[in-house]
């Protein structure tokens, strides 16, 4: 990595986030909690680390990690992106969902030499089954545009914000790995599939 510092920031959403009562942040894989795994990950890459949630007091365990609601609540992930930057001390932040249990730092850390190769973009993963916009480098001046699509739109999708602000889509070829790494919890079979 160069001399380039970003932050890192998990959604942890609302009470839409629960899985089975509890939050899907809490669920346990190997005796450690997803969201244990994530800090743990994402500390050995960055030095500022946030979690973006409209229930901040469950986190309040974490104590090396800044919580934060949503500004704009009731708009989905787009209305955490535009939290996450109104937030962070760096020019860009890797913001991710909080149910994507298999985060590796060597997969990080190639998506932030691309972000260096084209700083100022936002860079979302592309695999064979689509693209991945809750594992993507988001710029901080991309705030504006998050934020006029909040104003305009009950429920925005994040691609929409790819046709209004420079977005390249990094490739990546490595389907197993895409299919591992991307992988991210919704019912118990997800679970499931994943213990297995």
């Amino acid at each position: 990595m160069g001399e380039m510092e970003l932050s890192a920031v998990i959604l942890a959403g609302g009470k839409a986030s629960r899985y089975g009562g509890i939050p899907k942040s809490f669920i346990q894989i190997k005796g450690q909690t997803i969201i244990a795994h994530n800090i743990q990950v994402l500390s050995a890459v960055f030095s500022e680390i946030f979690i973006i949630s409209n229930e901040p007091e469950i986190f309040s365990f974490e104590n090396d990690v800044l919580i934060y609601p949503d500004l704009i609540p009731g708009h989905g992930p787009l209305s955490g992106i535009h939290s996450a930057l109104s937030r962070i001390s760096n020019s860009a932040a890797f913001i991710f969902a909080c149910d994507m249990p298999n985060l590796r730092q060597d997969v990080i850390e190639s998506q932030l030499a691309f972000y260096e190769r084209n700083p100022g973009l936002i860079i979302i993963p592309n695999t064979e089954t689509g693209i991945e916009p809750l594992h993507g480098i988001y710029p901080k001046a991309a705030f504006t545009d998050v934020e006029r699509l909040l104003k305009i739109y009950d429920n925005p999708k994040i691609r929409l914000l790819f046709s209004q602000y420079p977005t390249l889509f990094m490739r990546f070829d490595d389907s197993a790995l895409a299919r591992r790494v991307f992988f991210n919890i919704n019912n118990p079979d997800d679970l499931s599939s994943l213990l297995i």
